[in-house]
């Protein structure tokens, strides 16, 4: 049939033949179908519209018009389309005319001075060389149009609070290897804080396993996570990741079988809080036991020698008795000098503290000074039945360095070697050994007594401290000597170790420079 070889009273006819053919639209109830209407119009192969031979009633809410007059003018609907739809539109429709294929498209059309949204589905039918029939519907979507932008608001929204959320957050689906009969997860999501935690630059970890990721992750972990997956039951818990070197808190739960999700923080600098916070308490409670410490040492330490001093001063000049008097009077100075002792380490201590210890370097022969405080401390041994041996491949050992600072070494170092033995010897011993390219003096002083256990090696060289401390303690002492011995090697550029076993003895070394370097 060629539409151009025929009149116009053949194309109505034409018109009019089609719609008694196609009474099933009119059958349909259209009273029921909200917000639509049911349409038949006829075009050209090309798309071109010729008629609308029928459409409903519901044109008229759509479109603001009569089926009369779509019928008597059938480009009044595409005349509302929207300019940016219409293009669209019809090359969607040409598209359906070539394979005569579903047409279906969602438009703008002008109501009022606004536009809503339709649908229309049709499907194209021919029904002659050169005509095209087509039957469908139009309904107005613009309810649905507006919730589904606000959907994508919402759903823009949230994924920004997901994507800039502090937690780090994952989404997961468990898998089972059949060859290795292991499971595993695959990636399937993962917000920004998550993938900067775990180092991924893009979206590279998306479907990819934990396995492939991270090969050395622990398999205990894996199977934690899928069993979540599988059972349903969540977890929440704190742990320390080897793979991340980070202490971590993690809630672990699942939307739907198979699938799980994980949220977790790097909580390492709270708990390293924690730690220090601990360590600041038990330090507190050491500072208090220590204040106790200091107070009942330095109580007995100043009282007793004191008290020692002035009851026996006061009953010697009632003594008549040339050996009692001589007796008394060795108690005394006894007292006075453990009193002068205390006084004196807690003056150089606070000098040295208070950086007013001044150091006056110059040659002098160490051998002779050693020798010289081995017969200062003669008594102190022969009355304990003790032997000190001083060895020595020198003769003479002059270094260049301050001598009261190296005698203050040296008398609380014998000091201590014989108070703290009862029986065997002390030796003392001096040599010297290339440090870094440097010679240094090398001092050591060994004893046989009672040692010192490795739990207070840590302490002994703190401010009052000792091995036995409070009232009860068996060897009387500040607490000051082995503390001034350490900060008088420290002044002259040195340091000071220790040694000790428990009921064996102990091994004092000190190492300083054997020429002072004048900077």
């Amino acid at each position: 049939m060629n539409l151009q070889n025929k009149s116009k009273e053949e194309l109505i006819k034409i018109i009019e033949e089609l719609t008694l053919e196609n009474q099933k639209l009119k059958s349909i109830p259209i009273d029921n179908i909200p917000n639509g209407a049911i349409y038949q119009y006829i075009s050209d192969l090309n798309g071109s519209v010729i008629s609308f031979p029928y459409s409903s009633s519901g044109v008229l809410d759509l479109f603001g018009f009569t089926p009369e007059e779509l019928k008597a003018d059938p480009y009044l609907a595409f005349n509302l389309v929207h300019p940016e739809d219409l293009a669209p539109m019809i090359e969607t429709s040409k598209n359906a005319l070539k394979d005569l294929s579903d047409f279906e498209f969602e438009y703008r059309i002008k109501s009022n001075d606004t536009y809503k949204w339709v649908l229309t589905k049709s499907k194209p039918r021919l029904i002659d060389n050169n005509l095209v029939i087509w039957e469908g519907i139009t309904t107005d979507i613009t309810a649905y149009k507006l919730l589904e932008v606000k959907l994508q608001e919402s759903e823009t929204k949230y994924r920004l609070l997901f994507e800039n959320m502090s937690l780090c957050f994952s989404y997961h689906k468990v898998i089972f290897n059949e060859i290795t009969s292991e499971y595993d997860f695959i990636y399937l999501e993962a917000n920004k804080a998550c993938r900067e935690f775990n180092g991924f630059l893009t979206d590279e970890f998306k479907n990819k396993s934990i396995r492939q990721l991270f090969p050395k992750a622990s398999n205990e972990m894996i199977n934690k996570y899928c069993t979540v997956g599988i059972t349903g039951e969540s977890l929440q818990f704190e742990y320390f990741s080897k793979l991340y070197n980070k202490h971590i808190s993690l809630l672990c739960y699942s939307p739907s079988k198979g699938y799980f999700a994980t949220v977790f923080e790097d909580i390492t600098e709270r708990k390293n809080i924690e730690e220090q916070l601990v360590l600041a308490k038990e330090k507190a409670e050491d500072i208090n036991k220590l204040k106790s410490t200091i107070l009942s040492n330095m109580s007995h330490e100043l009282r007793t020698p004191m008290n020692s001093i002035l009851g026996f001063s006061h009953l010697l000049p009632n003594i008549k008795n040339y050996e009692e008097v001589n007796e008394i009077s060795h108690l005394i100075n006894s007292s006075a000098l453990r009193l002068m002792e205390t006084l004196n380490l807690i003056i150089d201590l606070s000098k040295i503290e208070a950086g007013e210890l001044k150091l006056v370097f110059s040659d002098y022969d160490l051998i002779h000074q050693i020798k010289e405080q081995i017969v200062n401390f003669n008594e102190s041994y022969d009355c304990k039945n003790i032997e000190i041996l001083f060895k020595s491949n020198f003769t003479e050992l002059i270094i260049n360095n301050d001598s009261y600072t190296i005698g203050c070494i040296l008398t609380n170092l014998i000091s201590n070697a014989i108070k703290f033995t009862n029986y065997g010897c002390v030796v003392i011993s001096v040599k010297t050994e290339i440090i870094s390219n440097k010679e240094n003096v090398v001092i050591k002083i060994a004893d046989t007594g009672i040692g010192i256990d490795n739990s207070h090696l840590d302490t002994i060289f703190e401010e009052f401290r000792q091995a036995s401390e409070g009232l009860d303690r068996k060897y009387d002492g500040s607490g000051l000597g082995l503390t001034l011995v350490k900060k008088c090697a420290n002044l002259i550029g040195g340091n000071v170790e220790v040694k000790s076993k428990l009921g064996e003895g102990s091994a004092f070394t000190v190492k300083f420079p054997l020429k002072r370097i004048i900077s």
